[in-house]
């Protein structure tokens, strides 16, 4: 299933407080009855979130099916604490496994956060599973108001090893080239690249041109396009490199790329593959750089083009 993390804001609420009111959803964090919340309690509890800086909060939704939630509270002392709760009926369906990765993705990136912490009840195997399928080591049980729950803990250090060692490429296909087009750069970013719908209907046109997605473990993180051969120097060039907002400056981009460049130069009937980007894109030149590209010189269609040769 698709679905997209939404930050929680007040249109929210009542999904919120349904989600919260369900016995079925909070039995294992200690109200079997549900938290018998209203509209007034939620809507201060949106304001102390949106004052707190370092905690944040998101809301899931498959088009406008509200799906659950998911938060991260970072702590200056001890492990930061994060959470996930779903619907009942959208259980089962991998959801919470790629949400609580963009979670810990961006705590890490976005806190000086060194190590996650959960602490499901210790009856609730499903999610202990999910926790261990995610990496977090069991450390002790503890009880807390009578119940035993399992504490877990999950080192910055290994999450990122763990998610860079996943990254891979992929074809784009019927079944994802939706959540590709869905794909998008910061704002004032988007002078830099073209738009991934923009890109597949040139690969549709233009069949030398290959459009890829980029994936770390199950989270689409990024879109990618070569060409095998350019219309005017017949040389493979990288059309594409962009890393969705919610994944940059976690090395994404780059290690798409170290695997891309290989299956380039066993393609490329001459040593050279050429990359060109906006002059401004500071981000950009800094990464191709890093992997061995550098300046042509040349100037085309406003950008600068780099090229790599062996």
């Amino acid at each position: 299933m698709r679905f997209s993390m939404r930050k929680t804001t007040e249109k929210d609420l009542h999904n919120l407080m349904t989600l919260w009111n369900r016995g079925d959803v909070m039995n294992f964090v200690g109200f079997p009855n549900g938290l018998s919340a209203t509209m007034d309690s939620m809507t201060l509890w949106l304001e102390k979130i949106n004052q707190d800086s370092s905690a944040k909060h998101w809301c899931l939704y498959a088009r406008d099916l509200f799906l659950g939630e998911a938060y991260y509270r970072y702590e200056l002392e001890g492990p930061s604490i994060i959470d996930i709760k779903l619907l009942p009926e959208y259980r089962g369906k991998n959801i919470a496994y790629r949400a609580v990765c963009t979670v810990l993705d961006m705590l890490f990136r976005d806190t000086p956060a060194k190590v996650a912490q959960v602490d499901p009840h210790k009856e609730n195997g499903k999610s202990i599973a999910l926790y261990e399928r995610l990496g977090f080591e069991r450390k002790e049980v503890f009880l807390y108001e009578g119940e035993a729950h399992v504490l877990m803990l999950l080192e910055k250090s290994m999450w990122r090893a763990k998610r860079l060692d996943s990254v891979h490429l992929d074809e784009i296909t019927f079944e994802n080239y939706i959540e590709a087009a869905f794909l998008s750069v910061h704002p004032e970013q988007e002078e830099f690249i073209a738009t991934n719908s923009f890109s597949m209907a040139q690969a549709h046109y233009q069949p030398t041109c290959h459009p890829l997605c980029i994936t770390a473990d199950q989270n689409m993180v990024g879109f990618l396009m070569y060409n095998t051969e350019d219309i005017d120097d017949h040389l493979v060039w990288i059309y594409r490199l962009m890393i969705d907002q919610k994944y940059q400056s976690l090395g994404y981009g780059k290690r798409a790329m170290e695997q891309l460049i290989p299956r380039l130069k066993r393609i490329s009937k001459t040593p050279c593959l050429r990359i060109s980007f906006e002059p401004t894109n500071d981000r950009a030149k800094v990464t191709y750089e890093s992997l061995g590209f550098r300046t042509t010189g040349w100037i085309e269609g406003g950008e600068v083009i780099y090229e790599l040769t062996w």
